[in-house]
């Protein structure tokens, strides 16, 4: 796989190198985050810009706990813009990039979990 989309040395600091507290917590991201983007779009696309600032809130722990450099500095603008209402282009554009770079974490994640399991 080419370059890498998450960190979890944060994770792996935190938990003393547990390496079954960092299986569970890849478990729980690649259960998790796929409802948090379906909620993003349906939020997105009712203009419910509220509700949308409220899902990037509780995401953004989750962001910033596997360090997503792609998403780590824009999920906060990207919950500010939605808090103002601010329908402006750069809105469509983090969910766009939203759109793409969770399910490719994922995919990575799943991959890493894969290798994890047969060590």
């Amino acid at each position: 796989m080419s370059e890498k989309l998450y960190d979890l040395r944060f994770v792996e600091e935190m938990s003393g190198g547990n390496r079954e507290f960092t299986r569970q917590l890849m478990m729980l991201f690649i259960e998790t985050v796929p409802e948090s983007l379906e909620n993003i779009n349906r939020y997105y696309q009712n203009e419910q810009y509220d509700k949308l600032s409220s899902e990037l809130h509780k995401l953004k722990s989750t962001v910033n706990t596997v360090k997503i450099p792609a998403l780590t500095e824009k999920i906060e603008d990207f919950e500010n813009l939605c808090k103002s209402n601010n329908q402006n282009s750069q809105l469509r554009e983090y969910v766009y990039e939203f759109n793409e770079v969770l399910p490719a974490v994922i995919e990575q994640m799943e991959s890493d979990l894969s290798c994890m399991e047969e060590e």
